[in-house]
């Protein structure tokens, strides 16, 4: 845990593990911010949740915020959720979302990692593109 104390502005953050449970694992990190002069503050939550080991599957699931308040304005919100299938740390499949004032992205990766190399592929739902590669 940490805290920032200044003339303007004033500062919190604290991380740790929340639940560790027969192999699931939640850790979480928050932030907050006050500038009051500025009547401004922002809170930003994130969460990293693991599963335990199914059959060699493993999931990953990441959610992360961010919540801005500036004087009379509405609140400003920023909003990503990542999920990644694991099979045997080899192959690999993800989604992730992200919602940033309205503005929607949407990808979904698959990726194959063998001991030579990672070969991949993406698509970006929203803008309708697709990439795939290798290295």
């Amino acid at each position: 845990m940490s805290s920032t104390f200044a003339n303007d502005k004033f500062a919190f953050k604290a991380a740790g593990e929340a639940l560790d449970v027969e192999g699931w694992n939640v850790r979480t990190e928050d932030a907050l911010e006050h500038k009051p002069a500025k009547n401004e503050w922002k809170f930003a939550p994130k969460f990293n949740i693991t599963s335990p080991d199914f059959s060699g599957i493993r999931a990953f699931l990441n959610l992360h915020g961010e919540f801005t308040k500036t004087g009379d304005a509405d609140m400003a919100k920023k909003m990503v959720a990542k999920l990644n299938l694991s099979h045997e740390d080899e192959h690999h499949i993800g989604v992730w979302h992200q919602d940033d004032k309205g503005n929607k992205k949407n990808w979904v990766q698959l990726a194959w990692t063998p001991k030579d190399g990672t070969y991949w592929a993406r698509c970006d739902m929203a803008r309708k593109l697709f990439h795939s590669g290798c290295h």
